[in-house]
């Protein structure tokens, strides 16, 4: 979901290479950059990266690999711990070695979600998941070696449609509930992806631990306001139940960076603006 909103944005200004598992067919989805066949669950993973950093003398590495907690494949320890715990500390050894510097993305996940609407988990809060995804990537975060943005996204995903978008583009017509109680902070994987563009140019020693996240906004407003953009025409029936919240505070990330982060609005009215990836709207 990320790997290729990011390639899309930071292409604009910058070199970019791209791994994927099978380069023909992200060539036929339409990513248009010079791609290497990588598969991070593979026992040969770091060996291949370190040939692929020594080719392309790459300076920066952003991880978007990993398993998202709506697959299957999220709920089986062997994927779940060697792809969002693992491969991210291999990568940072081979990102060491050659001089590149790696920027990981973590998750809200790592939080349980049981803290009370208006407050939000700060970087000192004690990570209380409880799941197998949000320890894996709880695992994963590389603090020493690299940067790791903890966040959330939403967007368009390549070729699946696990995603909340896919999700609710289906839905067009429909009814669906909103979630009234269940409070998010993430940020569009365009954004996202701009926010790394602007720290690869303009902070390229930050290193450790931070949080990204713009306003927290129910799921029951941010299905509303896509349902608009979008043009769904979804009859939405507001839902008390689930009650989680993991929203993010990101005030150190701002203060150190001075990095804006767009509002819903923004994020929101950029996604209808382009098309989905990898098929026609």
């Amino acid at each position: 979901m990320l790997g290729h909103a990011a390639v899309d944005v930071l292409a604009r200004d910058f070199e970019v290479h791209a791994t994927v598992r099978d380069p023909d067919r992200a060539r036929r989805l339409g990513l248009d950059v010079p791609l290497h066949a990588l598969d991070g669950a593979g026992p040969d993973a770091p060996a291949t990266l370190d040939v692929i950093l020594a080719a392309t003398g790459a300076e920066a590495v952003v991880n978007c690999v990993g398993l998202v907690k709506q697959l299957e494949e999220a709920s089986r320890p062997v994927p779940a711990i060697t792809l969002n715990a693992l491969f991210p500390h291999q990568a940072a050894e081979v990102c060491a070695a050659r001089g590149a510097r790696l920027i990981h993305v973590s998750t809200d996940c790592v939080f349980s979600g049981d803290l009370a609407p208006p407050d939000r988990y700060g970087e000192d809060d004690l990570p209380d998941c409880r799941d197998l995804y949000g320890r894996s990537k709880l695992l994963g975060e590389v603090v020493e070696d690299g940067l790791t943005l903890r966040t959330s996204i939403i967007g368009w995903e390549l070729e699946r449609a696990s995603g909340l978008l896919e999700w609710l583009a289906g839905q067009a017509g429909g009814t669906i509930r909103g979630f009234a109680n269940a409070w998010f902070s993430g940020l569009t994987t365009r954004a996202l992806a701009a926010v790394i563009g602007e720290l690869i140019a303009d902070h390229p020693t930050l290193t450790g631990l931070y949080q990204v996240s713009t306003e927290p906004i129910s799921k029951l407003d941010l299905v509303t306001r896509l349902d608009r953009a979008l043009g769904l025409d979804c009859t939405i029936e507001p839902a008390a139940e689930p009650r989680v919240n993991r929203a993010l505070d990101s005030t150190r990330f701002r203060a150190e960076t001075g990095i804006e982060i767009p509002s819903w609005d923004e994020m929101i009215d950029d996604y209808a603006t382009h098309t989905r990836p990898g098929r026609a709207t």
